[in-house]
């Protein structure tokens, strides 16, 4: 079988459908509690309505920086063409892993998301079989996606931008090879939170709440009145003689 010269086709080969069996379900259980009026997509991945279908959003959007099947919208990640605070959810179907600037995507994901939006990443994970198949094959594993990105680093970027990590779900942790049937679909590859599986996954989804800080702004010359605990008088002021 000649290498596949594309992640679209990729995915379409048994591993790549392995992992998209896996995203799909965990797209399910997140996207299914997640409501709102618009869900963006950035990046292709997959078929047209692979996470989509999963939505509770009145609107999924799929936007991307090129053209193609299932595209409704053409916008560079580190830039996109969105109102800020307009969104209630975000995707990014292994979309960090492509970009020039990672970080700079983020920066954009938080200024689109309104207060309480969530974020749904996926991931591949450097520390794992899948990891090191990329490094040993200068990162044509698989193929377009540039580099990996840890969990440890997303969730220290994350937490620069003012996001809460609500859950990380681990999933193929199998040998990212063309496998007998029965080892792709074992145990091995299927999502799980915790435990060994989980730290041996080949890539993970994590998701993410934007958290809104207010607050008091206290005018120059204006002072706090000491709190005065609930069911106690304030105490009477003495004259001293």
């Amino acid at each position: 079988m000649s290498r596949p010269q594309s992640v679209f086709e990729w995915l379409e080969r048994p591993l790549g459908q392995t992992l998209l069996s896996a995203e799909t379900e965990i797209a399910a259980r997140c996207l299914g509690q997640i409501f709102g009026y618009q869900a963006i997509q950035v990046g292709r991945w997959g078929s047209a309505d692979q996470f989509s279908r999963s939505s509770r959003t009145r609107r999924y959007t799929v936007l991307s920086s090129q053209a193609g099947d299932g595209v409704d919208l053409v916008s560079p990640a580190n830039a996109l063409a969105l109102a800020s605070d307009s969104v209630d959810a975000v995707i990014l179907p292994h979309t960090l892993e492509t970009e020039a600037d990672p970080h700079e995507v983020l920066r954009e994901v938080e200024r689109v998301l309104s207060g309480e939006g969530h974020l749904l990443v996926f991931s591949f994970s450097p520390n794992s079989l899948w990891g090191i198949r990329h490094r040993l094959s200068n990162g044509r594993f698989p193929p377009g996606i540039n580099r990996f990105v840890s969990e440890h680093r997303l969730r220290d970027w994350l937490r620069l931008l003012g996001f809460e990590v609500l859950s990380v779900t681990g999933y193929c942790a199998g040998p990212p090879s063309s496998a007998p049937a029965w080892m792709r679909d074992s145990e091995l590859n299927k999502p799980t939170g915790h435990g060994v599986l989980k730290l041996m996954a080949g890539a993970f989804c994590l998701l993410a709440c934007k958290r809104v800080f207010t607050a008091t702004r206290i005018m120059p010359g204006q002072t706090r009145k000491p709190r005065v605990l609930a069911g106690l008088a304030e105490p009477s002021t003495r004259n001293s003689t």
